[in-house]
């Protein structure tokens, strides 16, 4: 924790520890004899259907003392050139230059609009030179996180264009413990993934790094918004004045490279510092006496709600923060009912996977279950010889050492038969992954306004090994992103058992009405229908709706529930918009028919 470095360098449960050093981003040397323009923010001001009001605010370092005139222009000529003429005096100056766009295009989260981007060139001119030119991509939209006392406890929503929107995606991690080895190419493919899996949020946590410019770039084009932690997790922090110092500087120092950005949704302090310090018992494991741990205690409001919050108030002003995540644990019901919660009852506290229906939370900002990866990726890590859960290359890739293997062996023999070799293992465990955590994204997306976000834990991995990914290393999906994806459509039919009943719920993200057909189709496993339901209804707009129900032993009417399902698909006049399989037993209870040949 005394070093500013990535804090996964140091070993996680997910990933090893190779604990790098050196410099491990572009070098490069900047002269200059006049001035340098060494920072243009674009402030938007003011958003309407009518017009966008913004603000060029340049920090220059003059060299030179004389006349200087900078240009605010587009190269689309999206809105007309502001100039400004100063007689500038040698060091330190800011200019702010108005201009308007009229007629503004509002950029919009995935699924709900167009990713609009303004060129917008800033130009220092001395005579008829240019001495310096930047230019930035301005979105023009408005992010409100709302996070306050209601009638269920207290909120945790995003919204956007003024109107709340529901959160879909994950939490990501630095794509490899060797980080100059993360190309170009892997993030358009990341962020390709995700747009094509309905996200709109991913959380950047705070165990790893700032990231690369071309990941905010990629966000801002593909229309993810993003939760950005600092670099903060897991532990207690020092707070002498030079660390306070550093932390400033640094803290500074990505505010202002990342708040041109409109895919930037939010600040967060650290990840988990929080409810550690109440509830993980550091004081009496690690026998710090009363006045060690209140010293440590005042050093955390010093670093989290002072120094961060006021770094932010400077530099991103109107931007929310949020000193930790997550506000609320998830030991008590009580902690559901407040903010955004990270829910570990699945996997840390071995609870099943059913609890997700019953521990929704007002924001899930964490939750997940682990996994292998396939045969494929295991093949470049571990010969045949290694191919059991508990040889050595496997445990050395397994880095949860508290749960681990054996947790993803109890949840298997729970939920389903035991598989007859290794790479039936490996695929089950992926079903196991994703069935489980569907029940968690549905159930979210059910209760909204309730809960209004659903980040799961986590997009992608470090290295090849287990873990809560639903991406491996090297880009493969496993199934857990097709079930996000599915999970994640636009407009979603989930079925749900509730109160002796089977319920189906159509919930719609759109800011519309639509017109749409229920159909539900209950059947036995060799495809024979018994039952047969249609219905024609009105999806609501941005809502979760209960749209049919019935008792669950009069739509059984007798038959054995191990040996039927109920199919439910949603349509409109062009195409099958989201269909959905209910099980009334678990899979180790469904009975298939034995097949024959000849």
């Amino acid at each position: 924790m005394h070093a500013r470095k990535a804090p996964y360098h140091y070993g996680w449960d997910w990933g090893p520890r190779y604990v790098t050093s050196g410099i491990w981003r572009p070098v490069f040397l900047r002269a200059w004899n006049k001035l340098e323009l060494k920072d243009a923010w674009i402030k938007q001001q003011q958003l309407t259907d009518a017009s966008a009001t913004l603000e060029a605010s340049l920090t220059i370092d003059v060299q030179q003392s004389g006349a200087y005139t900078a240009v605010v222009h587009s190269g689309n000529k999206a809105f007309t050139a502001q100039k400004l003429q100063a007689s500038l005096q040698a060091g330190a100056q800011k200019l702010s230059i108005p201009f308007t766009i009229r007629q503004p295009k509002r950029w919009w989260p995935n699924g709900l609009g167009e990713q609009h981007l303004y060129p917008v060139t800033v130009s220092i001119l001395h005579g008829k030179d240019t001495v310096q030119q930047m230019t930035r991509r301005v979105g023009l939209r408005t992010v409100e996180v709302v996070n306050a006392p209601d009638k269920d406890g207290t909120a945790f929503f995003v919204k956007v264009n003024g109107k709340p929107v529901f959160m879909k995606g994950a939490n990501y991690i630095p794509s490899d413990n060797f980080l100059p080895r993360v190309t170009d190419d892997r993030y358009h493919k990341m962020f390709q993934d995700m747009e094509i899996s309905h996200f709109n949020m991913i959380r950047i946590w705070g165990g790893g790094i700032y990231e690369n410019d071309i990941f905010y770039d990629l966000a801002d084009e593909k229309g993810i918004l993003v939760w950005q932690d600092f670099m903060f997790a897991c532990t207690l922090y020092p707070s002498d004045p030079a660390f306070l110092a550093q932390v400033k500087e640094e803290t500074a120092y990505n505010i202002r490279r990342l708040r041109n950005h409109p895919s930037l949704a939010l600040w967060c302090g650290n990840n988990e510092i929080g409810v550690a310090i109440k509830n993980w018992g550091w004081k009496d494991g690690y026998a710090y006496s009363d006045a060690q741990w209140a010293a440590m205690l005042k050093g955390y409001e010093t670093l989290f709600h002072e120094l961060l919050r006021d770094e932010v108030a400077a530099h991103d002003p109107g931007r929310f923060y949020l000193p930790s995540s997550p506000i609320s644990n998830w030991g008590r019901p009580e902690d559901f009912k407040h903010g955004d919660n990270h829910y570990w009852g699945i996997w840390h506290g071995m609870e099943w996977f059913e609890a997700f229906t019953t521990h929704v939370p007002r924001f899930m900002s964490e939750f997940g279950f682990q996994s292998f990866p396939d045969v494929h990726t295991v093949r470049r890590f571990a010969d045949s010889s290694q191919w059991d859960i508990h040889s050595y290359v496997m445990q050395a890739h397994q880095k949860s050492f508290t749960r681990g293997n054996a947790a993803i062996q109890t949840y298997m023999d729970h939920y389903y038969h035991r598989p007859k070799d290794f790479a039936g293992f490996l695929y089950m465990s992926q079903v196991l992954q994703a069935e489980g955590i569907k029940i968690g994204l549905e159930a979210h997306r059910r209760n909204m306004p309730y809960c209004m976000g659903t980040l799961y834990w986590q997009l992608n991995d470090t290295w090849p090994g287990a873990s809560w990914s639903s991406i491996d290393y090297f880009g493969r999906w496993k199934a857990l992103q097709y079930f996000a994806q599915k999970a994640f459509t636009p407009l979603l039919v989930s079925i749900a058992e509730e109160e002796g009943q089977v319920r189906a719920y159509v919930v719609n993200d759109a800011w519309k009405d639509e017109s749409v057909k229920l159909e539900l189709t209950l059947m036995d496993m060799e495809g024979k229908v018994i039952h047969k339901f249609d219905e024609n209804l009105t999806a609501g707009a941005n809502a979760s709706k209960v749209v049919w129900k019935m008792d669950r032993s009069a739509l059984l009417a007798g038959a054995d529930p191990g040996k039927v399902i109920l199919y439910a698909k949603v349509l409109n006049e062009r195409q099958t918009l989201s269909d959905n399989v209910f099980y009334f037993v678990a899979p180790e209870n469904w009975h298939f028919p034995r097949r024959i040949s000849g």
